[in-house]
């Protein structure tokens, strides 16, 4: 019997040092990724701790791993550029993942730009939409998309080769795209059977460019044909490189976005397992320096990134729900 109770006790304490972690792991949004990089190197410095792991995958991908039936190997925070899903957060329920918090960290603009040595240009969201999608409405019937210049959406755009370095469908910013340009217009138009039929085009003229933003900046500084879509920190942060284009007769800057008169808005969240916060190294520190008006506030250290910052009510509404440790439920969604 004392033989069996001390290898008892020995894998109790073997469990909980694999359940535990010394490095906080990050996963989820490109357009987060550098928000997030910045507070965990903040991070480092501040505690001496070692650097939180932030890897860019995107929103979707993000929040699967979170949820995975590996808890070893899931991350301790999921990155967001769109809210989560009823879908998604039923999953985390189903893998045993049921105490996860939902922390709004502020808003984004998602921007259309271009070289910033290229002529002045801009489009509608209507116009975007009918570049952007599979199928467009042609007399009564939908047919695949024929536009290959903007003049050919209409004459009184430029004869401009419609070519548009974008995110994924991985990415959060791809889902808002959809959700916010694309859905509108085909629900609108009668032709469309469902959003089923309401899809990005997969030819030449809309190029998926993977996780990294960065990259997209780099097509557009060799190609003066192209836009790029991506989240508005990206521009604040390459504005030597590429400039923002009018959506609606609308610039892309902060304060157009923080009263969301641009047409393209979406919050961004993070997404923390509360299951491991007491046994992740460093994690509850991690995530109250992240939520801290040092971090977040309007004059805090990611605005200067771009990030455009809550209002001080729901930061410390976000505040509270760390320190509370709200879980999300399905019926917040």
């Amino acid at each position: 019997m004392h033989l069996i109770h001390t290898i008892t006790i020995f894998f109790i304490i073997f469990t909980a040092f694999l359940q535990s972690r010394e490095r906080i792991q990050i996963m989820g949004s490109s357009t987060i990724y550098p928000f997030s990089t910045t507070v965990a190197e903040e991070f480092a410095a501040l505690t001496h701790k070692k650097t939180p792991l932030v890897e860019a995958i995107g929103s979707g991908s993000g929040i699967k791993l979170l949820c995975q039936k590996d808890r070893l190997n899931a991350p301790d925070i999921a990155n967001a550029s769109r809210r989560m899903k009823p879908s998604e957060l039923a999953e985390c329920h189903h893998q045993g993942v049921k105490n996860i918090v939902e922390i709004r960290i502020g808003y984004d603009g998602i921007v259309i730009a271009q070289s910033k040595f290229n002529t002045p240009f801009a489009i509608t969201k209507e116009q975007l939409a009918l570049a952007l999608l599979a199928k467009v409405p042609k007399g009564n019937q939908l047919i695949p998309n024929p536009y290959y210049n903007w003049s050919d959406i209409n004459s009184s755009l430029k004869n401009r080769k419609i070519v548009l370095y974008g995110p994924p469908t991985s990415s959060g910013t791809r889902e808002m795209i959809e959700e916010i340009v694309l859905h509108p217009f085909c629900t609108k138009n009668n032709l469309y059977p469902n959003l089923n039929h309401c899809t990005v085009r997969n030819d030449n003229s809309y190029i998926p460019s993977g996780e990294n933003d960065n990259i997209i900046v780099q097509k557009l500084q060799n190609d003066f044909h192209a836009l790029g879509v991506f989240g508005f920190n990206f521009l604040v942060e390459n504005e030597d490189k590429i400039q923002g284009i009018p959506l609606d007769d609308v610039e892309p800057n902060a304060q157009t976005i923080a009263l969301e008169h641009y047409p393209i808005v979406r919050k961004l969240y993070f997404y923390l397992d509360m299951d491991k916060f007491d046994t992740t190294t460093g994690l509850k520190k991690f995530a109250k320096l992240f939520v801290s008006e040092y971090i977040l506030s309007q004059d805090g250290l990611l605005s200067d990134m771009g990030l455009v910052p809550l209002v001080d009510e729901e930061l410390k509404t976000m505040q509270e729900r760390l320190q509370t440790r709200q879980v999300l439920t399905m019926e917040d969604l």
